[in-house]
Parts: structure tokens; C-alpha cells; sequence
């Protein structure tokens, strides 16, 4: 199991300041994290994304695999975006470390929503962009 750097954070998660920083505590404890995949959810109205509909996981893996239970017509989308707000979450962890910047939860979710509708003007999804 990975856990943070005691140099750079002092093993203290830099989102919710709480608990020891793990990758476990990062994606499916932190209360910072599930805050931001609530709004996901309800800005993409895509409930599956929403952290207190996740069956219990155990890894990041079976997760990410639990997405592929959602309709057909979400599926590729669902993953999209929880990549997107993944990666976004792991720049704002480390945005707070490097630079001392904190962005609000609606920040990222903007951030989020940018990042998808980039995306999705690149490979020619409609659904997300009307969002």
C-alpha cells in the first residue's frame, strides 16, 4: 500500500488534514475526496459516481471495474469522468504541497467539468458538454 511521503507532507493528508495520507484514505475514506465525487455525481447526473452509492472496494481497480455496472449508455462516460476527477484530485493534493494553493470544491468541480468537455470535444461526445 502506497502512503505519502513523511519529507513532503508529514504523512498527514494534505486534503482533509485528519488522517495518515494512503492511497486507501485518498480515494475512498478522505471526507475532501467524496465531497468533490458527490458534486461530480449530481453536476453529471451520474449517481453511480456519487461516493455513498459505491459498493464497498477494495482496490482502486475493483472500483473503477464497478463502473462498468452503471447503463450501457453511461459507461464510457462514468469513466471519463472519474479518471478526470481522479487526476484532478491528485493535482489539487499536490497543488497544496508544491504551492501552497487550495481550490474550493466547486473550483475543481468547474476544473472537472472543463477537463471532460475538452475532452469531450476532442472525441465528439454531446452528453457531457450539454452538462
Amino acid at each position: 500500500m502506497w502512503a505519502a511521503n513523511d519529507s513532503a507532507t508529514g504523512g498527514q493528508c494534505k486534503l482533509c488534514r485528519r488522517s495518515l495520507e494512503t492511497s486507501s484514505h485518498l480515494c475512498f475514506e478522505c471526507p475532501w475526496p467524496n465531497t468533490i465525487w458527490d458534486l461530480v455525481g449530481v453536476r453529471f447526473r451520474l449517481p453511480s459516481l456519487c461516493h455513498e452509492n459505491w459498493p464497498s472496494r477494495r482496490t482502486l481497480f475493483e472500483w473503477f471495474k464497478g463502473l462498468s455496472r452503471c447503463r450501457a449508455t453511461d459507461r464510457s462516460e462514468a469513466r471519463t469522468i472519474a479518471l478526470t476527477t481522479l487526476w484532478e484530485i491528485w493535482l489539487e493534493r499536490n497543488r497544496r504541497i508544491f504551492q501552497g494553493v487550495e481550490l474550493s470544491p466547486g473550483q475543481l468541480v468547474s476544473r472537472i467539468q472543463e477537463t471532460v468537455g475538452l475532452w469531450n470535444l476532442a472525441f465528439g461526445s454531446s452528453r457531457m458538454l450539454r452538462e
